[in-house]
């Protein structure tokens, strides 16, 4: 058998019902059905799905120990066969022409990394007011500066496989916790990225994703810049990247945990939000602007 032409890498932990939509979204690619694989990690989850769709044939399901997001990501481009992959979560979904239109340019031309598109986001609750509903990523003319104040959803991406053997695998200290954003500014390094000028990608939003650990989250984050800053890992980002870098970090932690509190969803009410700011008093400002802002 002939090696398919993309592997998507779908890491699960107790994906419930979001699972069978994100498969069925694969399985409905307008390339032919022998051009796709699915290499689908259980991530040791404790609750799985009664679905048909993972023990399809073009499905490798991998049970697992749990060990995050980021051990699931390594363990199943292993696996991958394909020559373009594909990370993709299992709660989100991609339009039927995905593959066709990211792989088109990475075929035209064996220098580029890799290609990506834009997205949309899906609410699958009441938002806040100013809720947007588009993930605008290009086009840029520069795919890296881009990149360091705004990172991208892997699943709005494909990647050529031969390159990614370059970056090594997922930071596993950073599971869960911006290992995308940081794997991405290595890729960056030295690849080129193709623009695709559509929607392909779906991100669902659910109550879930707003009770993630903020605080947690922007200590490693900021950590794997500081990295990147001190030349511990390439690119190396200049004082002016790191800091706008940080910007953008720090914006999303205080919003993160500015939105939990005011949903009600945050422990500790307003004062843990103030005792996060506390103790990183680099965010103080930020969450005076925030406060102010709807």
């Amino acid at each position: 058998m002939s090696a398919p032409l993309v592997s998507f890498v779908v890491p699960a932990f107790n994906p419930g019902d979001w699972l069978d939509p994100c498969l069925q979204s694969i399985f409905n690619q307008t390339v032919d059905s022998s051009e796709v694989e699915v290499v689908l990690v259980d991530d040791g989850s404790t609750r799985w799905p009664e679905t048909g769709l993972c023990y399809q044939d073009r499905v490798t399901l991998i049970r697992r120990p749990n060990r995050g997001v980021s051990a699931a990501r390594n363990t199943g481009y292993a696996l991958a066969q394909g020559e373009f992959v594909c990370f993709l979560d299992a709660d989100d979904t991609i339009l039927p022409d995905f593959t066709e239109r990211l792989a088109a340019p990475l075929q035209a031309d064996f220098k580029l990394t890799g290609s990506y598109c834009n997205g949309k986001l899906n609410w699958m609750y009441p938002g806040p007011a100013w809720r947007p509903t588009r993930l605008d990523y290009g086009p840029v003319d520069d795919y890296r500066a881009a990149l360091i104040t705004r990172p991208m959803n892997l699943g709005a991406m494909l990647f050529r496989r031969e390159r990614l053997q370059h970056v090594g695998g997922f930071d596993l200290t950073l599971s869960s916790a911006s290992e995308d954003w940081d794997y991405l500014l290595k890729l960056a390094a030295d690849g080129q990225f193709a623009f695709v000028d559509a929607a392909l990608y779906e991100y669902r939003l659910t109550e879930d994703s707003m009770t993630r650990q903020f605080a947690r989250l922007y200590d490693l984050t900021r950590s794997a810049l500081l990295r990147h800053k001190l030349n511990d890992r390439a690119p190396q980002l200049s004082h002016a990247e790191f800091k706008a870098s940080m910007h953008h970090l720090a914006n999303w932690a205080v919003r993160e945990g500015r939105d939990q509190w005011r949903r009600g969803r945050l422990p500790g009410g307003f004062p843990s939000l103030l005792g996060f700011v506390a103790r990183r008093p680099e965010l103080a400002v930020t969450l005076v602007k925030r406060l102010l802002r709807p």
